[in-house]
Formats: C-alpha cells, structure tokens, sequence
C-alpha cells in the first residue's frame, strides 16, 4: 500500500465536517473552563453538560454511516441535543459552574453548531429532492415524473 495516499484519506468521514469539529473543541473548551467544583450535585449537572455536547458529534458520526433520509434524521436529534445543552448550561450557569462571559460563548457556540446543522439538513433535503433515494420510494426527477426505480420501463403511457 502507498503510505502517502493514505495520509490523506479520512476512513470516517464525518471527521471531516466542520461541524462536528466545532462540537469537539466546545466539548474540550466546556470541560477545561468551568469551575473547580466540589459538590457532587454541581458536578452531576456539569457533567452532564459535556455528555450532552458530546451526545450531539456522536449523533452526528452515526448518522453520518447511513442513508441521506437517516442522516437527516440523525442531525435533527443532534439539534434536539443542542437544544438540551443550552438548559444545561443555563443550570450550570445558574449554580455558578460558569462564569457569565463563558456562558454567552458556550451560547454562541450552540447557536452557531445549530446553524450549521441545519444547513447540513437543508443540503441534504435539496440532494434528496433533486436526487432521490433508491431504498427510500419514488424517486422525483425534474419534470415531475415519479416512478420506483426497478418498474420505470413498465410504466404505463
């Protein structure tokens, strides 16, 4: 095998989106910035901040190993995820785990995570849309035809 074509190639392709990257450095970020804590409680609600950040790339790796319609599927759980980590860390926020400029960051960092889903979702909805999926019914064409993939040439006229 050549050893420098290999370099470059990504076997899980999902590394490769920017927004999953986006999400690990605010999972690192979260965890190396909020307060020493001692009390078990604080400690609970702040792990499970991190868990539900780091929920969010694990929905996003998963459904990045299937189909365009499970994909999607996948992502609007991971906006759910992103939707849960913002109570998170307004809780953690409002125990004092977080300082009130680290939580506007963390908070923009969802908001931008929540955006780039999205556009994620949305190009993949316009793929389908133009593309179709062969497991998942009739295929659209332009033009407005429908038909299932393998009877096309037995379609009535």
């Amino acid at each position: 095998m050549d050893t420098e074509n290999n370099k470059n190639f990504t076997f899980f392709r999902f590394e490769e989106l920017r927004v999953y990257q986006k999400i690990l450095d605010l999972a690192t970020w979260t965890q190396l910035h909020s307060n020493s804590v001692n009390n078990p409680i604080q400690q609970h609600h702040l792990t499970q901040l991190n868990e539900m950040i780091l929920q969010i790339s694990l929905n996003i790796s998963e459904g990045s190993t299937r189909n365009k319609n499970q994909f999607i599927y996948y992502l609007k759980v991971a906006k759910s995820c992103i939707r849960e980590s913002l109570v998170r860390l307004t809780l953690c926020s409002q125990m004092g785990l977080f300082t009130e400029e680290n939580k506007e960051y963390v908070r923009g960092q969802l908001i931008e995570i929540t955006k780039m889903t999205g556009a994620l979702i949305t190009s993949l909805l316009k793929a389908n849309h133009y593309e179709g999926e062969e497991d998942d019914g009739p295929v659209y064409r332009p033009g407005g035809h429908r038909h299932s993939a393998p009877d096309y040439p037995y379609q009535s006229r």
